[in-house]
């Protein structure tokens, strides 16, 4: 866990977490998912379960290049996470507390 002060005394804090298949957000903050492709077209979809829709979708077109994907999240709601031929790098939960 890594803190960065910031003005008027909040804190963003960031946590490497584990992305199953399901992960449920412990309060508002952000999803940052980067990865590197195993094979052609490598996908990464999220979705919020709690609105039915996906919020965020990235493809990596060729083999052995990076992506990352970027997604605000809300506390209490279950993400469903869709990964194909995509190896996780580090998947971050960033916050401020």
């Amino acid at each position: 866990m890594i803190g960065i002060v910031h003005g008027g005394g909040r804190t963003k804090t960031q946590e490497r977490v584990t992305l199953g298949g399901t992960w449920t957000a412990p309060q508002n903050g952000t999803l940052v998912c980067t990865g590197r492709a195993q094979a052609d077209s490598a996908y990464n979809f999220i979705k919020d379960k709690n609105i039915d829709a996906y919020i965020g979708m990235h493809t990596i077109e060729r083999n052995q290049h990076y992506g990352t994907i970027t997604v605000p999240v809300v506390a209490g709601h279950v993400y469903e996470v869709r990964r194909g031929s995509w190896q996780a790098q580090s998947d971050l939960f960033i916050y401020e507390s």
